[in-house]
C-alpha cells in the first residue's frame, strides 16, 4: 500500500507504506529526544507552515476540551470546527488504550493559550 502525497503538493511523490512508517517513527524519535517543550515548539515552527500548525493545534485544543467535558456542539461553535472532526476526537478518547487520553489525563500544566477568538498579546 502506498501513502499518497498530499494533493496540495503536486511535485511530491507517493512513498511506500514502509518508507512512510519509517520516516514517521524517525520524526517521532527525533521530537521525543528533544526533551524540552520549547525546543519541540520551535521545531514545529520550522517544520510546519502556519496553516499546517494551526490545524494541529486546533486538533489538540478540541481534544483538551473534549476531555474537560465540553459538549461537541459547544466545541464546534467555539473553535469553528466540523462535528465530524470533533466526533473523531471523541471516539479516539473513548477507545481503550488512547495515548492522547493518557497525555490529557496526565498532570500537565495548563496551556498558556488565549481563549478562542482572543488575540495573544
Amino acid at each position: 500500500m502506498n501513502v499518497p502525497a498530499p494533493k496540495r503538493q503536486p511535485r511530491s511523490r507517493a512513498v511506500s507504506k514502509k518508507e512512510f512508517d519509517a520516516a514517521r517513527m524517525d520524526l517521532a524519535r527525533a521530537l521525543a529526544s528533544l526533551g524540552d517543550a520549547h525546543a519541540v515548539s520551535q521545531s514545529f515552527d520550522e517544520l510546519f507552515t502556519p496553516s499546517e500548525l494551526q490545524l494541529i493545534v486546533m486538533r489538540w485544543l478540541l481534544m483538551r476540551k473534549l476531555r474537560a467535558g465540553e459538549t461537541q456542539r459547544a466545541i464546534a461553535k467555539e473553535l469553528g470546527l466540523s462535528l465530524c472532526k470533533i466526533t473523531r476526537g471523541s471516539r479516539i478518547l473513548k477507545s481503550g488504550g488512547s495515548v492522547l487520553a493518557r497525555l490529557l489525563d496526565a498532570d500537565l500544566p495548563d496551556a498558556d493559550l488565549p481563549d478562542a477568538g482572543e488575540k495573544k498579546e
